[in-house]
């Protein structure tokens, strides 16, 4: 069996009942949109609307961040947005009317998903259909390494010394550290800074217009204002962060949980990017229950 084979095999859809009307002198100011994408993640996809169309970053709001590894549509404002549409190679956008307020995570009322499982015959797919019908079983639902893309070589979170005070280490995670997601230009980019990290100059003069090089040219004037620096990393991004670390730390107190309530040989252990996740191998009707009743929050 093949899962994930094609991008068109994995597809997601954003549902929400966001209050939408026609152009018009009452209708507000912030211009809704349907985004379709594939192959790109949600804020690269916001960078290059932003760019083609000239807007300040502050202006743009969505919901919640789409796999770049799959087909999605998301509901996406714009404040004082064009009334147009607007396609680029990896995605396009749909105008459908006006807001008065923009799209926040709170409008998102679920994910629809779609998978296409490849190699598997027809007799086995429909066991496996009626095994989920019938199945009284439970599995964590520990957040997955698509919530730990930005988790680089090290294994460390960025947000991790950021809520301690190491700004200079957050950042460095955060602009320098290589990661396995690094496109090619990314890679040599964050090369010159780790060669010259604390030369500021040098990266600045050596670094191509961005972000990062923004941030770059922040230090020159300022080398060590790296509380200011990490503040001005685009907004996004530090949400991205935050957002792995609480995953991180949820899926440890599910773990821990797990490992304090069942007999070690009664689970399976499973690494991760992440840590070392526990499943149960099998569950009584009394268990089933009680993990039912747990309430665990989610870390903030």
């Amino acid at each position: 069996m093949q899962v994930k084979r094609h991008r068109e095999d994995f597809i997601v859809r954003e549902i929400s009942r966001f209050a939408t009307s026609a152009p018009g002198a009452s209708a507000g100011r912030h211009a809704v949109y349907q985004l379709e994408k594939c192959g790109l993640g949600t804020p690269e996809a916001a960078s290059q609307i932003l760019s083609v169309w000239n807007l300040p970053r502050k202006h743009l709001s969505y919901g919640g961040l789409k796999d770049r590894h799959a087909w999605t549509w998301q509901t996406i404002t714009i404040l004082d947005g064009p009334a147009s549409d607007l396609e680029q190679p990896g995605f396009k956008l749909t105008y459908l009317g006006q807001a008065r307020r923009g799209f926040t995570p709170q409008d998102i009322q679920a994910n629809e998903f779609e998978l296409t499982l490849r190699g598997l015959s027809a007799a086995r797919g429909k066991q496996m259909a009626d095994q989920l019908q019938a199945s009284q079983w439970a599995i964590p639902n520990y957040f997955d390494e698509q919530r730990f893309g930005s988790v680089g070589i090290s294994g460390r979170f960025v947000a991790q010394p950021w809520c301690l005070g190491d700004y200079e280490q957050a950042l460095y995670l955060a602009i320098a550290e290589a990661n396995r997601h690094d496109r090619p230009d990314d890679r040599g980019q964050k090369e010159i800074l780790r060669q010259h990290w604390g030369d500021w100059q040098t990266c600045k003069d050596r670094l191509e217009r961005s972000h990062r090089r923004s941030l770059v040219t922040y230090l020159v004037d300022h080398p060590s204002g790296f509380k200011k620096a990490v503040g001005l990393i685009r907004k996004d991004l530090r949400s991205l962060y935050v957002a792995a670390f609480q995953a991180k730390i949820w899926n440890e107190i599910v773990a821990r949980q797990l490992r304090q309530r069942l007999p070690a040989d009664h689970l399976l252990p499973l690494d991760s990017v992440a840590g070392q996740w526990a499943f149960p191998r099998q569950l009584d009707a009394e268990l089933l229950q009680a993990w039912r009743d747990w309430q665990i929050p989610l870390p903030s």
